[in-house]
């Protein structure tokens, strides 16, 4: 079948938002009667939570997943509960951060990592992961 995609710009109070996400989706699905269901694709931890809550007051479906290109907290019980299918982590320090340091201390030591690859990400999220692993990737992955 077709594939659609409509971005939508959700503003407002926390009610609001979460409001105005439930009739986004309940519409999408009741003008697409012959759809399989409805992949809401998010970039923001406030999104998430909105999403989540929208798709707890539709009754849960089935047909409605949720994908985010973040690790918001919620994210392993909502994988755990069918309305998330994955969290992509895209390791901004990693990717961004860490490359800047690398280079500095190698300009101003002469020194470099001793391996020639070093994996920075992303991470995909699709089963709930351990506790103390989501804990540590909400506060950044300290050291």
């Amino acid at each position: 079948g077709a594939t659609s995609m409509t971005p939508i710009y959700v503003t407002g109070s926390m009610a609001e938002r979460q409001d105005i996400m439930a009739t986004e989706m309940s519409s999408f699905l009741g003008s697409h009667s012959s759809s399989e269901g409805l992949a809401v694709l998010l970039l923001s931890q406030g999104a998430f939570s909105d999403s989540m809550a929208a798709w707890t007051s539709l009754g849960e479906p089935a047909n409605i997943k949720i994908g985010t290109f973040d690790l918001p907290a919620g994210l392993d019980a909502g994988i755990a509960s069918g309305g998330v299918a994955f969290g992509v982590d895209g390791g901004e320090f990693m990717q961004g951060y860490l490359a800047v340091v690398l280079a500095s201390i190698y300009l101003t030591t002469g020194q470099a990592l001793a391996m020639d690859l070093f994996q920075t990400g992303p991470t995909y999220v699709t089963e709930p992961r351990d506790a103390d692993v989501a804990l540590r990737a909400l506060e950044g992955y300290p050291i």
